[in-house]
């Protein structure tokens, strides 16, 4: 075990608020009012995002040719609510639209058999959420294939930008968050009745459970979404949260990353995510209740999983003679789905940067876990040649 040493700053400021918010980079008054009184005034207008026009008018494009879409997320709780937000958009204006989550087995982002897939079915558009930024040679193929990309996306761009018609892009907001703006911008260009606070509680799903800095438009999207999902009308978020004991009226920031996350996000780790997705969009009570059970389920078979495996990552760790800056194990007995979780319980124990490796025969996966000021998808891509596919944020790969 490593022996902690506290080093304490003298303080700045009288007050403890004051001083715990100056500690943490908030230095003016103006800052401060930002991050305690956050306002759905202060969201940057939807049509600041860059390409965010073009997106919308390929969409009318689509809407006028009876055009067929797929709205491709990822298998997390950030890909599951940003997948649910477009489609349901697009669904309600009447577009001919589907979801689309990848299984663990395709991998992250885009991939060759789906775009071809696609095109047999006569996909003309894709629209990507969370993911896409590093899709280079698929949305390459999709252009080829006569299939438009627009890409909504929140990780680390890599050296190369993919040739998609369109690229929205933030690196502050959570995947969900991008996702939203790009739901508003549409409902405001085809002129639809709408509240901003529509999807407000997925996208506070999505971002906690993403990790993502409660800071900015994330801090201001999450206190409203909140307000939201304490009174939201989503059968199935309305069993989910009953299932787990929970009062839907006391839900806060805990409830979502500790106990709501975790449900959904196991069906992405160990099955397939579009049972959460479903769970997010049904209007079906017998069904809202079959997948609530079926989530609670592999929930529990995820923390058996994870607790066994980070038991034997964690004396795998501590039997290294020398202890190393960076934690980098491996292990054929590893379930690819749990391998992040057990990065990021080894990053809290030890304080270091730990890659885990789940062994295939042909090809591993890995999951990787920073902390504060290393970035790890920056150091990775100094080593891309190396990797058949690579993508993240300066604290998770």
């Amino acid at each position: 075990m490593i022996a902690k040493k506290w080093i304490i700053k003298p303080r700045k400021k009288e007050d403890l608020i004051e001083q715990i918010l100056y500690n943490r980079g908030f230095r003016t008054r103006e800052m401060i009012d930002e991050f305690l009184n956050p306002s759905l005034s202060n969201l940057p207008d939807i049509f600041s995002f860059k390409n965010m026009r073009l997106a919308v008018e390929r969409l009318k494009k689509a809407q006028q040719n009876h055009e067929t879409i797929i709205v491709f997320g990822d298998y997390d709780v950030d890909g599951e609510t940003a997948a649910a937000i477009v489609w349901e958009t697009l669904y309600k204006l009447g577009f001919a639209v589907l979801p689309y989550l990848p299984s663990r087995e395709e991998g992250y982002g885009l991939n060759i058999q789906a775009i071809e897939k696609f095109k047999n079915e006569g996909v003309s558009l894709i629209i990507t959420v969370d993911c896409g930024i590093s899709s280079v040679a698929e949305i390459k193929l999709a252009k080829k294939l006569g299939i438009d990309t627009i890409v909504t996306d929140h990780h680390q761009p890599g050296n190369q930008l993919p040739e998609a018609l369109a690229i929205v892009h933030s690196d502050e907001l959570a995947g969900v968050g991008v996702a939203w703006f790009l739901s508003q911008a549409i409902l405001q260009e085809f002129k639809k009745r709408s509240q901003v606070k529509d999807f407000l509680d997925l996208v506070a799903l999505g971002t906690i459970a993403d990790l993502s800095p409660l800071l900015g438009s994330n801090r201001i999207l999450v206190k409203y979404g909140i307000d939201v999902l304490r009174k939201t009308e989503r059968i199935g978020l309305k069993i989910l949260i009953r299932e787990a004991g929970l009062d839907l009226g006391e839900i806060d920031t805990y409830e979502i990353g500790f106990i709501l996350a975790p449900r959904l996000n196991a069906m992405g780790r160990i099955h397939h995510a579009i049972s959460s997705l479903r769970l997010l969009c049904t209007r079906d009570f017998r069904q809202a209740v079959e997948l609530s059970k079926k989530l609670n389920l592999k929930n529990a078979e995820r923390q058996d999983l994870t607790a066994g495996s980070y038991e034997q990552a964690r004396r795998m760790v501590l039997g290294k003679v020398d202890f190393p800056k960076a934690l980098i194990i491996a292990s054929q007995e590893w379930h690819e789905g749990i391998i992040g979780l057990v990065a990021g319980r080894l990053v809290e124990e030890f304080y270091r940067p730990a890659i885990v490796l789940s062994l295939g025969e042909k090809v591993s996966k890995g999951s990787v876990r920073s902390i504060p000021g290393f970035n790890i998808i920056q150091s990775l891509r100094e080593f891309e040649e190396y990797f058949i596919d690579l993508g993240g944020h300066p604290a998770a790969a």
